[in-house]
Parts: structure tokens; C-alpha cells; sequence
């Protein structure tokens, strides 16, 4: 992908890059077919899109029946794949039933990719703004792992979720209840001055960096392994091919306007392949 959008020496790095990124490595880790994509790309947009909740209800039955079309297959004929995985796990003796393994596997799709796509799209804006980073971990490879710590707390795709008390107390002189759905804001987090120095800059050498971005706790995102291979990849791909990304000043980039999340609808790159020795 990098190889194609350099010979053009131009691309919306969203719609090139950071979508088909998301997408190829979320179908690599489900062992979901790569050609159905298009699909569950298309339903789990119009599943997030708000502004048309019939449409979404109908995508979100498309999904379901897609999934369990999935499942039954697998029981029938166990391949080793994700889901024929799940069907042969145990949590306390117990196996997953088919609404267990649906609900899973929805999450996975619904999470997985538009998260991804809009942390690399930050990513690459703000490479893009600063150009001389690149060279630097180039320099300074050991760098790549702190420095995918850092991007994912500047970019804190998901900025705000939901989640339930799970016993009754009090924040900052709000009493919340047992049961009560509070959210909360990571991003804000992310950029509390009170855990993070110069919380708005971002430092590709900042540690400790106990950033938020995938969760905490029991409720710890089960693909930041993946998300953080994506990260970490993408940089090395840059360095590798010797590619240099500025802002294309014809045509202004474009963020999501969904306050939930937080990335580039739209990102115009001009793309150089440098020259090597």
C-alpha cells in the first residue's frame, strides 16, 4: 500500500491506507474472509451512523445474521479458526453458547477496525505536521514500541464509553449509584495534567505512559495487541520504504464530527519516497 501511494506521491491516507489496514488485519485475526469485508464494513458503518437509525437496525440484523451464519457453519465443521476457537474454550468448566460467541464476535467488528483507522489517521497527520520524526526513529529504532504508546494516548480514538458502577460511590461530589451507567471520558484522561507532563505535547520518548486508550482492568481491550502491531508496523513501513508525508496544502484534511470518537474523516497526504544511499 505505502509502495503504491508513494509512486502516486499523493493519497487520502483514510480511504488508501488506514481503512484497508484495519480492515485486512481485523479479518486476519478473526480468520473472517477478507472478500466478505466490504460487507461488514458497510453494515457496521451504518450501524454507528446516527443520523439514520432505520437503516442502522437493518445493518445491525444484516451483521447478526452474517455472524451466525458463521457459527453454524463452524459447528458444523470446525476449522480452527477464531470462532471454532471460542466454541472449544471453557470459562470455569462452562462453554460459550452461541450468544456469547455472537456477541463477542459483534464486538470484535464493531471495535475493531474503526478504532484502528482513526488512531493511524492521527498518527500520520501529526507524522505528516512533523516531519523530522520519522527520521528520528529511524535513528533511534528502539524508540518504535514508546513511541506507539504515545500516539495511542494522543490520539484516544474512542473518547468516551459507557460503563456500569458496579457498586455505589462518590466522584468529585456526585453520588452514582449501583447499576448506573456513568461515561467516561479517555481522552480526557489521556490528557489529564495531573498524570501526564505536557499532556497536549506529544513526546515519541515519554515514559512512564500509562495512558488509557485501550481501557483498564477486566474490561481491557482484547485486540490492543493488535492495535499496537498496526502502530508499531505502519511506522516501520515508512522507514523501511523511505517515504517523507506532508499535508497536501490544496485540500484540507477532515475530522469525524461524531463526538464519541476521534479521527480524520478525510486526510490528504502528499507522499515522497526519499532517496537512499
Amino acid at each position: 500500500i505505502l509502495a503504491r501511494m508513494a509512486e502516486k506521491g499523493s493519497a487520502d491516507a483514510v480511504a488508501e491506507f488506514c481503512v484497508p489496514v484495519a480492515i485486512a488485519s481485523l479479518a486476519a485475526f478473526t480468520d473472517v474472509p477478507l472478500a466478505d469485508s466490504k460487507n461488514w464494513l458497510g453494515w457496521i458503518t451504518k450501524m454507528f451512523n446516527v443520523s439514520d437509525p432505520v437503516a442502522g437496525a437493518a445493518a445491525s440484523r444484516d451483521l447478526v445474521a452474517y455472524i451466525d451464519g458463521l457459527i453454524a457453519a463452524r459447528r458444523e465443521a470446525p476449522t480452527g479458526d477464531f470462532i471454532s476457537m471460542l466454541m472449544a474454550a471453557e470459562i470455569d468448566g462452562e462453554s460459550l453458547d452461541d450468544g456469547q460467541i455472537r456477541s463477542f464476535m459483534t464486538v470484535v467488528f464493531g471495535a475493531g477496525f474503526e478504532t484502528t483507522a482513526d488512531g493511524l489517521s492521527v498518527m500520520l497527520h501529526w507524522l505528516a505536521e512533523n516531519p523530522g520524526s520519522l527520521a528520528r526513529l529511524a535513528a533511534e529504532p528502539s524508540l518504535i514500541p514508546t513511541a506507539v504508546e504515545e500516539f495511542l494516548r494522543f490520539s484516544a480514538p474512542i473518547q468516551i464509553f459507557g460503563r456500569n458502577a458496579a457498586h455505589d460511590l462518590t466522584v468529585h461530589e456526585r453520588r452514582i449509584q449501583a447499576g448506573d451507567i456513568v461515561a467516561l471520558g479517555f481522552g480526557s484522561a489521556n490528557r489529564d495534567p495531573a498524570a501526564f507532563e505536557a499532556p497536549d505535547e506529544l513526546r515519541l520518548d515519554r515514559k512512564p505512559n500509562r495512558h488509557l486508550t485501550f481501557g483498564a482492568g477486566p474490561h481491557l481491550c482484547a485486540g490492543a495487541g493488535v492495535a499496537r502491531m498496526e502502530f508499531a508496523l505502519t511506522l516501520e513501513g515508512l522507514i523501511e520504504a523511505g517515504i517523507g508525508l506532508a499535508l497536501d496544502p490544496a485540500v484540507a484534511p477532515r475530522w469525524k464530527t461524531r463526538g464519541d470518537r476521534r479521527g480524520f474523516a478525510s486526510l490528504p497526504l502528499l507522499i515522497e519516497r526519499k532517496k537512499t544511499d
